[in-house]
């Protein structure tokens, strides 16, 4: 469904007044290559302090050199090269009985 409606966004044909669609999601089948430019690609992660930090994927520099646009998007990100991984802490905190 997500696919769908972003193809409706991203094609000259339908959408001829430039409408642009926000959205946040934790789809990465998203970041496949051709899906999306680089300049419409953000992440969110969250410091020590729990500080937001929203920054695009085009601005992200690896050796002082902006991403090429033929990269796996979704592979690079869910090995961690972009950063925002999710963190969830110790499962075993959580599970702890008094």
């Amino acid at each position: 469904m997500t696919v769908a409606i972003t193809n409706l966004f991203n094609s000259p044909d339908l959408n001829l007044r430039n409408a642009q669609l926000i959205f946040a999601t934790h789809d990465t089948n998203l970041l496949s290559y051709g899906k999306f430019r680089r300049d419409q690609i953000f992440f969110v992660e969250k410091d020590h302090l729990e500080v937001s930090d929203l920054y695009s994927l085009v601005e992200y520099k690896e050796e002082g050199s902006k991403i090429r646009k033929d990269r796996s998007f979704e592979k690079d990100y869910i090995n961690g090269r972009y950063g925002a991984i999710p963190f969830i802490g110790n499962f075993k905190q959580l599970l702890a009985y008094d």
